[in-house]
């Protein structure tokens, strides 16, 4: 009788610990990865905008938005100059994401915005002259060259922790 009463005892503490270790595990894999799907989830989901005009490097990457979307930020695409300014005058961005051509114009528009969001230049088969031109733009750079589409993802929430960070220091002051 003692021994069905400890082994029922002992397996009620393993149930429970599996149950538990399972969950907590569960909200381990949704930092970076969904579970059930094995894509990616944003560690800071962000507001941002995708200034994708005709024959710009972003109008090549063609299912952005909505691999964006799926990893839980909000994506808003502009294709012309004039839906860029409005955006950047009325929304708030905390990235705005455009092709290197466009991405030295709008560092220097950015503090006109209401946001002032960050830029992230975009590069597709960069050279070496625009792979150190995109650098000295931005700490981030997105490559979206073949790679794995998490790799774009992770660097994204990379920029997304560096403006985290820097707003919180900001504030401190």
């Amino acid at each position: 009788m003692r021994m069905t009463r400890f082994f029922l005892v002992v397996s009620a503490v393993v149930a429970a610990w599996v149950a538990e270790g399972s969950a907590c595990g569960d909200k381990f894999l949704r930092i970076g990865k969904s579970m059930q799907s094995s894509r990616y989830v944003a560690i800071y989901p962000a507001p941002m905008l995708v200034y994708a005009p005709t024959n710009s490097t972003l109008a090549r990457v063609r299912d952005l938005p909505s691999v964006l979307t799926r990893a839980g930020h909000s994506p808003v695409v502009v294709t012309d100059a004039t839906a860029l300014g409005t955006a950047m005058a009325s929304g708030k961005y905390d990235l705005v994401l455009a092709g290197l051509e466009h991405a030295q114009e709008l560092a220097t528009r950015k503090d006109r915005s209401a946001s002032a969001p960050d830029v992230l230049p975009v590069l597709v088969k960069p050279t070496k002259a625009e792979l150190a031109a995109a650098n000295i733009l931005s700490s981030c750079v997105l490559n979206a060259t073949g790679g794995h589409v998490n790799v774009a993802l992770a660097e994204i929430d990379h920029r997304m922790e560096l403006r985290r960070k820097a707003q919180g220091t900001a504030s401190r002051r």
